[in-house]
Order: structure tokens, then sequence, then C-alpha cells
């Protein structure tokens, strides 16, 4: 992370019962100054600028619990790990936490100010580095090649042509095997927590109830390495713009996890598709927003 510009992140905190949403801006000379509803609170100007991430992020945690203000980023997270590469530069972690039932796939690295995603469990202390041998156990899956989904198969062709090539004994030439690639595409929608243009790992068509188009994006920042699912309904086309989609911070392990399934879908750019991968979007962004975790749309980010 670099201090020669104003950074804004989009953050949660927690107060009592009451979960507020609001910023943080880190900047040179002055360490941190955060807002969230009501509660504003500066670093003090006369200290001397600390720019060690972990004693940075420490002394803002420890500012805010002495307010009885928990802050509720990946930094403060039971599946948050310190990354012992030294070019991560102290910014960088891992999330540890996985999809139930699953192996243990590859861990995924995290920011301390990325936002809290629906797996979050609050910890309270140091931050832990992460166990070497999960690591490395990691690092093996990651090697392992990836499940592809084959493509469907052409059918035989029917009619005169279907009619001449069975008269004359032809076989179908097999078709190669070809595995479904999903493209991301950088250069996409503003990270709703710091702003970044985001990269756009997949997205798949479904249809809703009344038969409008719902369209699922899988999302990642590559400045602050949040992971989002974008569910866009066509429904909400005639208000603003920015009430035509849901925003939803996720763990890395289902945001891969949904990645793999759109490469399952035959058409993904359609809607109207029933198969394994658009139940699953359906499923999936169904109870994300009955829990009710959606983040607000960001217009704008402060960068000077």
């Amino acid at each position: 992370m670099s201090y020669l510009n104003v950074e804004e992140y989009r953050v949660r905190v927690r107060r009592g019962d009451e979960e507020i949403d609001g910023a943080v801006w880190v900047r040179e000379g002055r360490e941190w100054e955060l807002e969230a509803g009501d509660l504003r609170l500066v670093a003090d100007e006369s200290a001397v600028p600390e720019t060690r991430p972990e004693v940075f992020f420490g002394r803002l945690k420890e500012t805010l619990e002495a307010d009885g203000v928990q802050l509720l980023t990946c930094g403060t997270c039971a599946f948050f790990r310190r990354s012992p590469d030294p070019a991560d530069g102290g910014w960088k972690g891992y999330c540890t936490w996985q999809m139930p039932d699953s192996a243990t796939g590859p861990l995924e690295k995290v920011t301390l100010l990325a936002p809290n995603c629906h797996e979050f469990a609050y910890r309270a202390g140091p931050i832990e580095d992460v166990d070497p041998d999960l690591l490395a156990r990691a690092q093996q899956a990651a090697e392992e090649l990836e499940e592809t989904a084959l493509l469907p198969q052409i059918e035989e062709p029917r009619g005169l042509l279907g009619f001449i090539r069975r008269l004359l004994g032809r076989q179908p030439a097999p078709r190669p095997t070809v595995p479904t690639a999903v493209i991301e595409r950088p250069g996409g929608q503003p990270c709703p927590c710091c702003g970044t243009r985001m990269t756009n790992r997949a997205s798949i068509s479904n249809m809703d109830e009344e038969g409008g188009e719902r369209i699922f994006s899988v999302w990642r920042c590559p400045h602050c390495l949040g992971n989002f699912l974008d569910d866009w309904l066509e429904a909400y086309v005639g208000s603003r713009a920015r009430d035509a989609e849901r925003i939803y911070v996720v763990p890395p392990a289902e945001a891969n996890f949904g990645v793999k399934m759109v490469a399952r879908c035959p058409r993904p750019d359609e809607k109207g598709c029933t198969c394994a991968a658009n139940q699953h979007f359906d499923e999936w962004g169904n109870r994300l927003y009955r829990e009710g975790r959606r983040m607000k749309h960001r217009e704008s980010v402060v960068s000077l």
C-alpha cells in the first residue's frame, strides 16, 4: 500500500448491537481517520508517522476498541492469517475459510482492510501467522490441474445430410475435447471497498420468477483483493442505476467455486437455462439477500 495518496476504504464497524457502514482514510503524515455514522476518530497528528502495517492496523484496532467499537475487516476476522512473505509488506494475509465439506483448496490472499464477508467471525487480540503446514498443503493444491467441463456434443446431422452420411456408412467425426474457459476481464466497475476498477472473473444469466433477466457476476479487486458477488436484476432498471445491483462480499473459496460452476453451464450468456450452475447461483444470491448484507453501491472514490 502506498502512502503517497489519500486512500479510502469502505468498512463496517460494530458498536454495541449496531453495525454501521463507514470509511477509513489512510494518508502520509496522518496515519488514518475513520468516520462511521456519528463516530469520527482521527489519529494523533503529533505522533511520529508509523507506516509499518502491523503497527498501523494494531493502533487503529486498539483505538476503536477503547471506545467500544469493533472494526469489521479481514484483519479482525478469525479466518485471517498473516502472510510470511516479505513481498506482501505486512498488508496481506490469507483467508483460511473453506467451504463446508470441501477439501483444502488454495489459500487466497486478502488485505487487512478488506470488508468483512458473510462468514466473518470477530477475533480479539493480535493477528496469527499462517500455519506452515496448511500453507504447504494449499500451495500443493494450487499446482494441481483444475477440473474442466466439456462443451456439449453436437448432435448427429439430420435431414438429407444425415441420410447421406448414414447411407454411406460414415460416422460423424468425433469432436475434440474442449474445456470450457472463463475469460477474466479487467477494468470493470469500481470496487465497493477501495474504488479500484475490478476484474470480472465470470458471469452467468439467470431468469427471475417474473421472467426478467437476473445476471450474476463474480468480481475481484486487484488492489484490496476483495471478492464480490454482483446480483443484477432487470426489474430494478427503471429507477437508478445503482438500484439495479446487489453487491455482496464473499469468501475467496465461495468466489472460486462460483467461477467453476459457471464453467459448467453450456450457455451462461442466455437466460432461461436451469442447469446446476444456474440453480447454484439462484440459491447463492437468495441466501445472501436474506442475510441482508448488501453493500452500498460506490459512485466515486477519494484519491488525491
